[in-house]
């Protein structure tokens, strides 16, 4: 009897033991998950995304990077090598950022852009990372120095430096402060103009969006960013940045990123953190920003970063993405800066300048600004993250702003109420900043709103679009697209995202496979596929075709045939998949896809090295469909799952326990 319970007890013993372990496992487990923030060593992550990108010599901003000289993406990633102090080619690029300047300004009587003032804005802070000079940096057709501060904010060449929208305002103000730039007397705007306006479109319940129905995480962390600087000298700006911060509070996922228009994105996390370290903001023991299970910003980011690629993606199962790549980067670098104490990451009063940069020798000189096709991430192997040095790592600190449940009913204007009218005081600290005037904030009438539902498909005989049609997705991230066909019949789709639409109003497209400069084309190319591109009233936005060409899977030129220089231009490398060809465009004309271009009597190109559309081009695709949930909401269902299988052990070792009991006493 007693071997038969020692038997019994052993068995016992060992399920509860097992029992032990699989809780002990479970909670070692969220131990790990809680303390993720401190498993980053973020100088370690930033080299590597630079390692990746770098050449031989371990420059990122030489070679194949000079053709993007003046885009996104060659800008943001320069402003980030400046940002971090890295040692690199800085005056080769900006010779060749230079030139991209002067050649714009000869060609174009309004400069760089029609539209966008932001295009002035991420040059001239490009310039000054770079250790230039923005105020003077290139020459006009008459020969005058160009002044991309006063052409892009104070005297802007597209007219209001917010044409574009509210990140016109925030970029313009955010560069006018770089180094604390005066304003002219005569000047057309000044620093008030830009704040008034931001503060007039802040959303009911606090922040900010491009369209004015529902605040967004990207475009409220910028606005965040601008208005920084005043958070401590001007308290109508306090409380709006106070209601934004609230908001952003209430938008964080549980996984610790932000998402825009219903996907996390690096991008909009980055911002979110490039605002709170533009802000002084903790983001380790800052509570409104960690999560209930224990999630920072920064690890929401960090979800984006593929090691083995030392680059970041743009939504979780998508590959790595250059610009995903540059703004994750400079995000980490404002975190690294706000570390150290050294200051905003747009503040640049204290940067020497340099006012004669080397020009880039012919071979390495970037192209007209048609041409510009922005460099992919170099994919390379990366080892497994280091624990943080000491230096990057700083104590809790009193938060500088209230704490989020303080927030609501502390205001005049609570969350959710309508914001009051406000009026930019005049005791601002710096030098001609401010001039006392009332500026009333209306409610705006927009012609949009977001569409919730799915984006907008539309069969039609002809690529005619009305401005009703237009105006359902204008300023929204959405999508309309125009199921049609040409003038021969052949089938394609034409789709115009909402985002990007400045005007609304009657656009017709029509597209036919032959040109009157047909033969022209053919004697520079061997079997073109001619498209010949006609736009009414010209494109309100980019286009995205999805041709049926017929034409065999793989990669060709886009080319586009100037008439008035008769010569082809490179817009883009493109590929057909499905014989069907897919492309974006920004303007009508005569286009052809090839293989092979003859470019004039001494050149010809074959293909281009370059992988991925420029921004401005790819913004206009959706997003694919994630292929992977979010690794968060892995981890929380694999630690649900170990509750489960514990409890059940549990539950099962107490029963057999029971069992065993009752047997010893009823002798059964």
């Amino acid at each position: 009897m007693y071997l038969k319970l020692c038997k019994i007890c052993k068995k016992r013993i060992f399920i509860l033991i097992l029992a032990l372990v699989t809780m002990a496992e479970f909670f070692l487990l969220y131990k790990d998950k809680c303390s993720a923030s401190e498993q980053y060593d973020v100088k370690s992550i930033i080299e590597s995304c630079f390692d990746a990108l770098d050449d031989e010599n371990g420059h990122a901003l030489r070679g194949d990077m000079l053709l993007s000289a003046g885009s996104t993406d060659g800008d943001w990633l320069a402003f980030a090598c400046g940002r971090y102090e890295k040692d690199d080619a800085y005056d080769v690029y900006l010779g060749a950022l230079k030139d991209y300047v002067t050649s714009c300004y000869r060609k174009n009587s309004y400069g760089l852009n029609r539209n966008k003032a932001t295009e002035w804005h991420r040059i001239a802070l490009t310039v000054l990372a770079c250790g230039g000079n923005p105020e003077a940096f290139g020459t006009d057709a008459d020969g005058n120095d160009i002044n991309l501060i006063a052409d892009g904010t104070y005297n802007c060449k597209v007219g209001k430096p917010w044409k574009q929208g509210i990140n016109g305002a925030a970029y313009a103000l955010i560069t006018l402060d770089s180094r604390q730039y005066d304003i002219p007397d005569d000047a057309l705007y000044t620093r008030e103009d830009c704040i008034d306006y931001i503060l007039g479109k802040e959303i009911s319940g606090g922040g900010f969006s491009l369209n004015q129905d529902e605040a967004d995480a990207d475009v409220t962390a910028i606005v965040l960013q601008s208005l920084a600087p005043y958070y401590d000298t001007m308290p109508e700006v306090k409380e709006v940045v106070d209601r934004a911060l609230y908001k952003l509070s209430l938008m964080q996922l549980s996984s610790g990123d932000f998402d825009s228009y219903g996907k996390g994105s690096s991008e909009s996390t980055a911002q979110v953190l490039t605002a709170l370290t533009a802000l002084e903001i903790d983001v380790l023991s800052d509570e409104r920003f960690i999560t209930e299970e224990g999630n920072t910003v920064l690890d929401g980011l960090m979800l984006y970063f593929d090691k083995e690629k030392k680059a970041f993606c743009h939504i979780l199962g998508d590959d790595i993405n250059a610009m995903a790549t540059h703004q994750s980067l400079y995000a980490l670098i404002s975190y690294m800066r706000y570390v150290n104490g050294l200051g905003s990451i747009y503040d640049f009063t204290e940067k020497e300048l340099n006012t004669n940069p080397a020009t880039p020798s012919p071979e390495t000189q970037a192209p007209p600004s048609e041409t510009h096709i922005p460099s992919p991430v170099t994919q390379a192997p990366l080892t497994e993250t280091q624990a943080p040095p000491a230096e990057t790592n700083i104590p809790p600190s009193e938060t500088r702003l209230p704490a989020l449940r303080e927030l609501y009913g502390v205001y005049e204007n609570a969350p959710g109420s309508t914001p009051k009218t406000y009026k930019v005081s005049d005791s601002a600290p710096k030098k001609n900043l401010y001039k006392k005037k009332e500026n009333t904030v209306k409610k705006v009438k927009t012609v949009t709103k977001i569409i919730k539902s799915k984006d907008i498909t539309v069969k039609k005989k002809a690529a005619y679009v009305t401005a009703k049609e237009l105006g359902k997705v204008a300023g929204t991230r959405h999508n309309l697209k125009i199921v049609t066909k040409t003038k021969e019949g052949i089938p394609y789709k034409v789709t115009f995202n909402g985002k990007d639409i400045l005007k609304v109003s009657d656009m017709n497209f029509q597209m036919k496979s032959k040109s009157k400069y047909e033969d022209e084309i053919r004697s520079v190319a061997k079997n073109p596929y001619i498209m010949s591109i006609k736009t009414k009233n010209g494109l309100k936005c980019d286009a995205f075709i999805e041709l049926t060409a017929g034409l065999k899977d793989g990669e060709y030129l886009l080319m586009k045939y100037d008439k008035e220089e008769k010569k082809p231009v490179l817009i883009n490398k493109i590929s057909s998949e499905n014989k069907i060809l897919r492309f974006v465009i920004d303007s009508g004309g005569e286009y052809f896809a090839a293989k092979k271009v003859k470019l004039n009597a001494a050149s010809e190109i074959d293909d281009i090295t370059e992988e991925e559309a420029s921004d401005a081009k790819s913004d206009i695709f959706v997003p694919p469909k994630v292929k992977e949930e979010y690794k968060a909401e892995f981890s929380n269902t694999f630690i649900a799952a170990h509750i489960i299988i514990s409890v059940f052990v549990i539950a099962l070792s107490a029963f057999i326990m029971g069992v065993g009991i009752y047997r010893m006493k009823t002798g059964k």
